[in-house]
């Protein structure tokens, strides 16, 4: 059994002459799905444009058909498209008042008795308020409203819905348990090809302990809730403690918070012992670049499960992780973890990795754990479990 799938999304696609190009990373994804189902149709904005502005956006491929979001405007509109598919899914942790297209989607869609799938990737409405920490009364405020209206959507939504997938088993206390049909997705993008031999990890590694300098690293959005400053406080603390053969730190990514990061760093005597790398374009400037690294380190303050640990093991780079319930479902092997927050926790970990001899071990059970979970195994459960579900709505 296949399927035929419409997805509601609010990543944007640009037309470019009669092509459309959208973000490389959204692009692998709908690929992989394509790979497990029939058809697939992408709802979302539509921005028409003379060239390529961004070099990470890639050429969609004409099995993928693109509906505008902005040429739905009738109830008949909606009801000739949903009943082109098998299958529904939208996104249910957008604002309320930016899910109308969602909601509309929804309704027609239970009227013919098509079955409606929502997904949550990450706990966007504490993102906001992590985010906002530190800012302007206004913007706390403007956060909260935000905040209440995310989780409203989740409750409409959820309610509505026929299955909910999530990316993590940290996300599930925002649903209500007594949904019977809640399914927890792994998140990946790696795939087979991309995933270093388990030899060549475990050879990779057993250098770590000989270097005069410990490489680690941090790839982010530079914004409050990806706790990348909790990585700068815990290198402040190894160097007061070790003094000679600080670890470097190469931080990749650009935001919001990357001025206060490098003031940060230039406060706490770290200017020497500190790169900051701009975002290099994945996937092979980026496996390029983290491969060259011991330890990234995960320092997430929020519940979402970032592709990024799976990104890390498969160029043979082992994962700290916080020690918060979305990272232990992964089952990476306890030392890996930290307590989630924790500077002084984070700087333990660090300088236990200095001192470690049985790295290889640890280190093929990290590559078990990411073989099993590339972005084809990803979407191939939760096509199952789609398929599972379209039987019980039929």
């Amino acid at each position: 059994m296949t399927y035929k799938l419409l997805i509601v999304s609010a990543i944007p696609v640009y037309k470019i002459n009669e092509a459309y190009y959208t973000l490389d990373l959204w692009l692998k994804d709908l690929d992989a799905q394509l790979r497990v189902i029939s058809e697939l149709c992408l709802v979302c904005p539509v921005l028409s444009t003379q060239k390529i502005l961004d070099p990470d956006l890639r050429l969609v491929p004409s099995s993928i058909r693109i509906v505008n979001k902005k040429i739905l405007n009738t109830k008949v509109d909606y009801q000739e498209l949903v009943h082109l598919y098998d299958v529904t899914q939208i996104a249910a942790n957008r604002p309320f008042w930016l899910s109308g297209v969602e909601r509309k989607i929804y309704k027609n869609a239970h009227a013919a008795n098509i079955c409606c799938i929502a997904g949550i990737s990450s706990n966007r409405a504490r993102t906001t308020i992590l985010n906002a920490k530190h800012k302007s009364v206004l913007k706390i405020i403007k956060s909260w409203i935000i905040y209440f209206s995310i989780n409203f959507s989740i409750h409409y939504f959820t309610k509505r819905s026929d299955g909910i997938f999530l990316v993590g088993s940290g996300l599930l206390k925002l649903i209500n348990p007594k949904h019977t049909n809640i399914f927890v997705n792994t998140a990946s993008w790696i795939s087979d090809v991309e995933l270093i031999k388990q030899s060549d990890f475990s050879n990779k590694v057993l250098g770590i302990n000989n270097r005069d300098n410990l490489r680690i690293c941090v790839a982010a959005r530079l914004e409050h809730m990806k706790g990348v400053h909790v990585a700068l406080d815990a290198l402040k603390i190894i160097k007061e403690k070790v003094g000679g053969g600080v670890p470097k730190l190469l931080i990749l990514g650009e935001g919001e918070e990357l001025e206060a990061l490098k003031a940060q760093a230039l406060d706490s005597g770290l200017d020497n012992d500190v790169l900051f790398g701009g975002v290099k374009s994945y996937p092979d400037e980026f496996f390029n670049t983290i491969r060259e690294y011991d330890l990234m380190l995960l320092t997430n303050l929020n519940d979402e499960q970032p592709r990024l640990v799976f990104d890390s093991i498969s160029q043979g780079v082992i994962p700290i992780c916080p020690n918060s319930d979305q990272f232990k479902a992964l089952d990476l092997g306890g030392f890996v973890y930290y307590k989630r927050g924790s500077a002084a926790a984070l700087a333990e970990k660090v300088l236990q990795f200095m001192l470690l001899q049985n790295i290889p071990e640890l280190s093929e059970n990290l590559h078990k754990v990411a073989a099993t979970n590339t972005i084809d195994t990803m979407h191939k459960v939760r096509s199952e479990w789609i398929k599972e579900t379209i039987i019980n709505v039929s």
